[in-house]
């Protein structure tokens, strides 16, 4: 039986991924940690977090490049730039003695996550066509969360007395050239897109029918979900230690990978109708994470469903949006990756401020955001009743 080219570069990227987050990850597991080992000021540490506004503000350029654009080259340009700025920056930690260098290292690999993501969802969204949206994102994240779950361990395994963060980063070299090497593999087998002969439908700024419905509601998701670095911060807070945080982060991170594929087998049966529990798990992980204190049990099982919401946005999400741009991929992905950069962007400025006022008052945001996000949802899957 022959395999299809489509089938071969889903299994090439997916594998591009699962090193790939085997390598970030470890490296963002410790790197508020690495930078104190380096006797960085905690104001930096704490700067840390805005590499994910960074990440989002880079999606959107990429996002709006590709649209505008759509021309196969500009899109592999995208994913193999951005892979390479995302991972070749994490080895090159081990050789730095300076916090000021590792720093920036740390933001660089968030700019080249961001750049590389909407266009390597375009080429996923063609080459799953075979095998089903939900399927194929959902196997796609399993594998790339089995990465960002082993990375962390990895580097906890050199820390535990085996040649500490120098030894931990240099071995991160070795996932991080196979997956350049893999993603390389994806575009020579795969450089030409034949969704880029589809009619040009969709842009930035014309984006109609159930498109821009569930982009909207996949936006106000977004900015409903409260962003882990607020969640770490408030554990610090409270007097727990970093290694708290970081396998709370592991627990989300296990339940991330098992959720998406799940989800993706359900996606190609129930459609819409499995995104009902989405905006009440995002609260209720809220209110778990910040209205009970440093309690490990309500933590541990806040992190699990944090973990679900997160595995509905790279399963189910990118398929919904892969379906709904009815081959128009660039245009689809392009149009949700600005709008997911804004809202997420937004949504941490809110929980950050409100979040330094009162946990209360970011519970509160939690609860109005995530009510507004189920009546649009029950309005768009009763809409769809009636036609």
């Amino acid at each position: 039986m022959k395999i299809s080219r489509k089938i071969i570069v889903f299994l090439l990227l997916s594998l591009v991924s699962l090193f790939a987050d085997m390598t970030y990850e470890g490296a963002r597991s410790v790197g508020g940690a690495y930078l104190e080992y380096l006797s960085a000021p905690a104001l930096f540490a704490g700067l840390l977090g805005t590499g994910e506004l960074i990440s989002y503000a880079a999606r959107a350029i990429t996002g709006g490049v590709i649209t505008r654009f759509r021309n196969d080259k500009v899109i592999w340009t995208t994913v193999i730039f951005g892979y390479v700025l995302n991972l070749a920056v994490i080895p090159v930690l081990a050789f730095t003695g300076n916090w000021e260098i590792a720093f920036v290292l740390l933001l660089t690999e968030r700019i080249g996550k961001g750049l590389r993501n909407p266009s390597r969802d375009v080429i996923l969204s063609e080459v799953v066509e075979e095998i089903g949206r939900g399927r194929g994102f959902g196997l796609h994240e399993f594998l790339d969360q089995l990465g960002a779950i082993s990375g962390p361990l990895i580097i906890a395994y050199f820390l535990s007395g085996r040649g500490g963060y120098s030894a931990g980063f240099k071995f991160l070299a070795i996932p991080a050239s196979i997956s350049i090497a893999l993603v390389l593999a994806s575009f020579i087998t795969y450089p030409k897109l034949s969704s880029l002969d589809t009619i040009r439908g969709i842009t930035i700024r014309k984006v109609g029918g159930p498109l821009k419905s569930y982009i909207f509601l996949f936006s106000m998701i977004s900015a409903a979900l409260i962003p882990w670095s607020i969640v770490s911060y408030n554990i610090v807070k409270l007097g727990g230690g970093g290694e708290i945080a970081a396998l709370l982060y592991m627990i989300a991170m296990v339940t991330d990978a098992i959720g998406a594929l799940l989800l993706g087998y359900l996606y190609d049966r129930a459609k819409l109708y499995i995104y009902l529990i989405v905006p009440p798990l995002s609260f209720i992980s809220t209110l778990l994470f910040l209205g009970n204190g440093l309690n490990i049990i309500w933590y541990g099982i806040g992190a699990a469903i944090w973990g679900i919401v997160m595995g509905y946005f790279e399963s189910v999400f990118r398929a919904t949006i892969s379906e709904l741009s009815q081959g128009d991929y660039v245009g689809g992905f392009g149009a949700y990756a600005v709008a997911q950069a804004l809202a997420f962007g937004i949504g941490a400025v809110f929980y950050a401020v409100l979040y330094t006022l009162h946990p209360v008052t970011a519970i509160g945001y939690s609860l109005v955001v995530n009510t507004a996000s189920a009546v649009y949802l029950y309005m768009l899957i009763s809409r769809g009743r009636k036609k």
